[in-house]
């Protein structure tokens, strides 16, 4: 069968028949199919994988962990299944056409859970995320500042992505934690306008945590960081059900390498 290992007495016994009946020199089966293998080319059809459908090998970055090779992304857009996980749902957030597409938008009163962490085991990384702040009145201050993005581990690691929101604008505020190693990056007077997308990208490598809107970086800052390992993540609202964000989020993408400006998403 494909994929087992055939017996030495089959080999020698189909060696001597292909011998006797085509005069073949005395090279074992088993020595020819270890040598092809042994010699196909990177991408081919026998190179090796990591992983069933796998076309491609990339280099690892992370603490043994088989997912963190390449990149990665999460389609916000439906409260049944976010890549492959079922979500636990906080209220109601809804399913809405928008001009990026299908996204999920939340009420200030909503949001999702789900049981994993995109960035387990990465030495550095970066975080994208592609969402739309809500204006707010004044009435609305206790929903100012979201925490609309929350990665929190078993061992209390954290990676936050928030805003300070007004009616007209908003500032990126980040944060990440990694036991007793900790930075918040906020430039309050760096504003972008509400009611429109984003992407939003937090990175991390060579001691140095920075964020971006649109490509271009709004804060920066060293530090020193342990690969994060397993845990959890909240879209809409911080883990501890504070801090609610009213607005929408269409996709999240995770690199395992801190990218270079030019490189970020931007609309």
């Amino acid at each position: 069968m494909p994929g087992k290992r055939r017996s030495t007495w089959y080999d020698e016994r189909l060696g001597r028949r292909m011998r006797h009946q085509r005069g073949f020199p005395p090279l074992s089966f088993s020595l020819l199919i270890l040598s092809a293998s042994c010699f196909s080319a990177p991408g081919s059809r026998n190179a090796p994988v990591d992983a069933p459908g796998s076309s491609l090998v990339a280099p690892r970055n992370g603490e043994g962990n088989p997912s963190a090779s390449a990149e990665d992304e999460w389609v916000i857009d439906n409260i049944t299944s976010i890549h492959g996980l079922r979500p636990t749902v906080l209220g109601a957030p809804v399913t809405t056409a928008t001009d990026q597409g299908q996204a999920l938008c939340f009420d200030g009163d909503d949001g999702i859970l789900l049981a994993k962490n995109p960035l387990e085991g990465l030495a550095e990384f970066t975080l994208q995320i592609l969402f739309r702040c809500d204006p707010l009145t004044s009435a609305q201050a206790a929903l100012a500042e979201p925490r609309f993005l929350h990665i929190e581990t078993e061992a209390a690691s954290r990676a936050t992505v928030e805003a300070r929101v007004t009616e007209t604008s908003f500032a990126l505020d980040t944060f990440l934690r990694s036991g007793s190693q900790s930075r918040t990056l906020l430039d309050a007077a760096k504003r972008h306008p509400v009611a429109v997308w984003h992407w939003a990208a937090l990175t991390y490598g060579d001691g140095q945590m920075r964020h971006y809107v649109d490509g271009v970086e709004d804060a920066a800052g060293p530090l020193s960081l342990m690969p994060f390992g397993p845990g959890k993540t909240s879209i809409g609202v911080r883990q501890n059900f504070v801090h609610w964000f009213k607005g929408c989020v269409r996709k999240l993408r995770i690199s395992p390498r801190a990218l270079p400006p030019e490189r970020l998403e931007k609309l």
